[in-house]
């Protein structure tokens, strides 16, 4: 441990890669067994425990927590909408007025919510009111401590139950459509890539400390007009160049609503951009090294940060100062990845760890081991149960939260896997990787299955494989309509 504190302390980045990336550094308690190393469990590898690791991570993996998602107002009524939908579309039908009655709909479900806010404040539960109710589902406790959530406006939970109303249901026999963003003539250069929920904002961060950001709505009008013999300067502008950080941008992240930017950079920084104007509107400045990740909170307000300094840190937008610093991994913080409740947070690390942190009180309540590498990507999915992992080994593994065990290890990329993500159900894993493929996975089922069904790659539960030409994925993402997004740096082939 003097030994990582010192290369960091004198900046000598290369040989603590060196380190990192082929010295495997165990911690035992007390004196060296007589028999060597060998003798001693490898479960202690890396757990940044110093007594007895393997018994104190299965202690830690049996406590408790609230795995539940959250349900916000959109949900909700999209759930009431659904029950309703059968008895809705007879009367409908009798009517001739489907829209009036989907209005009437609405309107009953979102009054049932009211109803329900009144009777939970005068229960003493700790909810928004109104229109920002957040119901927490049956299998967490209603009553628990959540972190402060952030008011949630009519116009943004009615355009996101607008997406819901819109989303495509998946499955192993429904699998998504995919759109592949290809970043042509970089050079080698782009460090990261974006876009948002909705598909119409793309952002891509790159070696030269600049971010650009594009409005792929612009950029459709501009080549519809082209195509119909039009002048392309009566289409807005779709191109904006961001420009603040001082080193390499290696993250960015949209915010839920989509009007702001995170990035982080080596500059040892994150900031927040106005995608609108494209003016960068804080600084924020803690980190002693690198920042390699950032992610915003799914309700906004809140986001995270990953760094070379071996923590992770809880920010708010509206404070220039970390709200909780998460320290406990022996290397490098590689990603993060935000519960959907709010309330925890995963860490994916050099030291070939994953852990999960209580954000309230800022200690670490799950801890996983098993990965042979660094682990630069995280999901969890939609209902809070599955965490899923990838990196630098190659494999992708699914934890249960609840748990806190290995359900199963997932085999098929040939590379590095760079990005994960859960389609809205739970179902399907995508994962992207230096392979230049997707891969589509199914988890639906607990453990992997051995037997082959029609239509598959592989009985572990690789549904399909999609290869791009020549061009590694380093994102994929499900949009709110259950669209597959990736994309990723057009690499020319080396003769």
């Amino acid at each position: 441990m003097q030994l990582r504190k010192t290369l960091q302390d004198e900046r000598l980045t290369t040989i603590l890669f060196i380190i990192n990336r082929h010295l495997n550094i165990e911690v035992f308690a007390g004196e060296l067994p007589v028999g060597g190393v060998e003798q001693v469990e490898l479960g202690a590898t890396l757990t940044g425990f110093e007594f007895d690791s393997k018994k104190a991570e299965e202690d830690l993996n049996k406590s408790e927590i609230k795995w539940g998602s959250l349900e916000t107002p959109a949900v909700a009524t999209r759930r009431s909408e659904i029950k309703a939908g059968a008895s809705g579309a007879a009367a409908n039908e009798d009517t001739g007025d489907a829209e009036k009655g989907t209005a009437g709909q609405a309107e009953a479900s979102r009054k049932r919510l009211r109803e329900d806010s009144a009777l939970n404040k005068e229960e003493g539960c700790p909810l928004a009111d109104e229109d920002s109710t957040i119901k927490m589902e049956a299998r967490n406790d209603p009553n628990c401590k959540m972190v402060p959530l952030p008011p949630i406006a009519d116009q943004q939970w009615q355009e996101e139950l607008e997406e819901l109303r819109k989303s495509v249901k998946l499955s192993c026999k429904a699998l998504p459509s995919v759109c592949c963003y290809t970043v042509l003539n970089t050079d080698a250069s782009l460090s990261c890539l974006e876009v948002c929920g909705r598909t119409h904002l793309a952002a891509a961060g790159f070696d030269d400390s600049l971010i650009r950001l594009w409005d792929l709505k612009s950029e459709n009008k501009k080549q519809r007009a082209s195509a119909e013999g039009g002048s392309q300067e009566e289409a807005p502008p779709g191109h904006r160049l961001m420009v603040g950080h001082s080193g390499p941008v290696y993250a960015a992240h949209f915010s839920p609503c989509n009007r702001f930017l995170l990035s982080a950079s080596e500059d040892k920084s994150a900031r927040l951009w106005s995608a609108e104007t494209g003016s960068c509107l804080v600084a924020y400045k803690g980190h002693n090294y690198p920042v390699w990740d950032c992610k915003f909170c799914p309700l906004g307000i809140y986001f995270a940060t990953a760094s070379h300094d071996r923590t992770a840190r809880i920010w708010s937008t509206d404070h220039i100062h970390p709200l909780r610093i998460l320290a406990g991994h022996l290397s490098d913080v590689d990603c993060v990845a935000w519960h959907p409740n709010c309330n925890y947070l995963a860490t994916g690390s050099s030291d070939k760890t994953l852990r999960l942190w209580d954000i309230n009180e800022g200690k670490c309540v799950r801890l996983f081991t098993g990965h042979k590498g660094t682990i630069y990507a995280a999901a969890i999915s939609a209902d809070g149960r599955h965490l899923a992992s990838a990196g630098e080994d190659q494999t992708i593994k699914v934890w249960d939260l609840a748990e806190g065990k290995l359900l199963k290890t997932l085999e098929g990329h040939t590379d590095v896997v760079w990005s994960l993500d859960f389609s809205r159900e739970g179902s399907i894993l995508a994962s992207g990787g230096a392979d230049s493929t997707v891969r589509l996975w199914d988890v639906s089922r607990q453990e992997a299955s051995k037997e082959v069904v029609e239509g598959w790659e592989s009985p572990c539960g690789l549904m399909r494989t999609l290869p791009a030409k020549q061009t590694p994925i380093s994102l994929v993402r499900f949009s709110s309509r259950n669209i597959l997004l990736a994309g990723g740096a057009f690499q020319q082939a080396v003769t």
